[in-house]
């Protein structure tokens, strides 16, 4: 009985170490005013990303500092209120791991009407993806059309009367050691894995007292 309940908990042991690998990454990008500088890394769990930005995105890709604030970060000075504006862009960097995006927080602050609401391009890994658009004033939540697997994303500002800045990115990471880039399992597959584990010990246990 003492070895069934060894492998009962080496099973359930198994689920919970897999499952909380298997959660989603968030990275909150929002604080007190500063600016970060060329670059800025943000630890998630062992899982970093490098932030920076760039102004003249497609034609000069100059360097700009990034400037954080409550709302989340963008390009310093340009434009004034330190968002992402026209051909401005936000790179956010995991090589060489793998992610999915699931989600992005992005706040957006209407200068002028309801107008020049948030408008701005999505690339992965240096691909043009899709369009990002919103009808709320203030802050958004975007979820991708589809799945989003990659080591870059780029999100790139169409306007400054739409600017913008990103507040928080989730993800879940990707194994691209198996077959190509799979996911990461969920929970609910863990769970069948962990107690077909401990099934199986059991079932050897009791076939040993045999």
């Amino acid at each position: 009985m003492n070895q069934v309940f060894r492998n009962l908990i080496f099973g359930m042991g198994t689920v919970l170490m897999l499952a909380g690998q298997a959660s989603a990454l968030t990275y909150t990008f929002s604080g007190s005013d500063a600016n970060l500088g060329l670059t800025e890394t943000y630890t998630n769990s062992g899982t970093s990303v490098l932030v920076s930005a760039v102004k003249g995105f497609g034609t000069t890709n100059t360097s700009a500092d990034i400037q954080r604030s409550a709302d989340g970060i963008g390009v310093r000075d340009n434009p004034g209120n330190n968002r992402v504006g026209l051909n401005e862009a936000l790179k956010f960097d995991w090589t060489p791991v793998s992610v999915v995006l699931l989600e992005a927080v992005i706040f957006e602050r209407d200068q002028a009407t309801n107008n020049n609401l948030a408008n701005l391009d999505l690339y992965v890994n240096g691909v043009f993806s899709q369009n990002i658009t919103s009808s709320l004033d203030g802050t958004f939540t975007f979820t991708p059309a589809g799945s989003l697997v990659g080591n870059i994303f780029t999100f790139v500002g169409k306007t400054d009367s739409g600017s913008f800045r990103i507040k928080e990115l989730s993800v879940n990471l990707y194994n691209s050691n198996i077959g190509g880039n799979q996911a990461v399992p969920e929970p609910s597959s863990l769970l069948l894995l962990g107690t077909g584990i401990a099934g199986f010990g059991i079932w050897r246990a009791k076939k040993a007292q045999q």
